[in-house]
Order: structure tokens, then C-alpha cells, then sequence
């Protein structure tokens, strides 16, 4: 299924909430919450989303298939040090 035709179900969107409101908060969010969040935002907005560690591309496709070709070749860019991470999106 195409990354830009899911919708999150509701318990997807219940989480998000819940991770948004914990994300305001003092205590904030564990990187593993962070993650969940970005993903969570990334499918809301149809978006394919690769975690914001550093883990070989192979593993992150595993973990996210909605990665396109585009997508995995930034995060490749990225990770060698010749992508600019401020225009990394979701």
C-alpha cells in the first residue's frame, strides 16, 4: 500500500495524542517516544519516515518498508555526512 494512502486507526491516533501531550510536558519524551511520535506524525501526513538514529539502511527499510528509493538515498547522504539534517522532514 502506498505510504500517502494509510490513515492512522484509533488507537494510532489515541497514542499520538498522548505522545504529544507528553512530548509538552516537563519530563518529555524517551528517544524510543520520539520516534514513535515522528512515525506517528509521518503516517498522519502520508510520509514515509526513517528513525532519526543511526542504523543501516537495510535495517530501517525493514522497519519502515514505505521508505522509497528518494528517501533511502537521503538518509544514505545523511548518515556519510553529506546531507544537510535540517532539511530532514518527519
Amino acid at each position: 500500500m502506498d505510504v500517502r494512502e494509510q490513515h492512522l486507526d484509533a488507537g494510532q491516533q489515541r497514542r499520538l495524542e498522548e505522545l504529544k501531550a507528553k512530548a509538552e510536558g516537563a519530563a518529555g519524551l524517551t528517544d524510543d517516544e520520539a520516534n514513535e511520535l515522528g512515525y506517528l506524525y509521518a503516517l498522519e501526513e502520508g510520509q514515509p519516515y526513517a528513525r532519526h538514529v543511526n542504523v543501516p539502511i537495510e535495517e530501517a527499510v525493514k522497519e519502515d518498508p514505505r521508505l522509497d528509493a528518494e528517501e533511502v538515498e537521503r538518509v544514505k547522504e545523511e548518515q556519510e555526512g553529506g546531507g544537510d539534517s535540517a532539511q530532514r522532514t518527519a
